[in-house]
């Protein structure tokens, strides 16, 4: 999400791959947003493959909301929350 002003951007990554991922694989990533305060939030990914639905890689990760024109976090907004619902 990102409008003029503020931009979510990622502050962590962490992928754990159980199979691995070819560049001509076809893979599904299923996300879900799994705890948000106020200038952050984490989310959990799978990726799945999409032929054979075998489970290739667990990843989490924090976003955090940033105002675009300096590098200072900002309250996620409202808007942006009932988004995740």
């Amino acid at each position: 999400l990102f409008d003029e002003k503020l931009a979510l951007v990622i502050a962590s990554i962490k992928t754990d791959f159980s199979i691995p991922v070819m560049l001509e694989d076809k893979v599904e990533v299923k996300t879900k947003v799994y705890h948000i305060s106020s200038k952050s939030l984490k989310m959990a990914q799978l990726l799945i493959d999409s032929t054979t639905g075998e489970l290739k890689a667990k990843c989490e990760s924090v976003m955090v909301c940033f105002r675009k024109s300096d590098p200072h976090t900002e309250i996620i907004p409202q808007h942006w929350r009932s988004q995740f619902g």
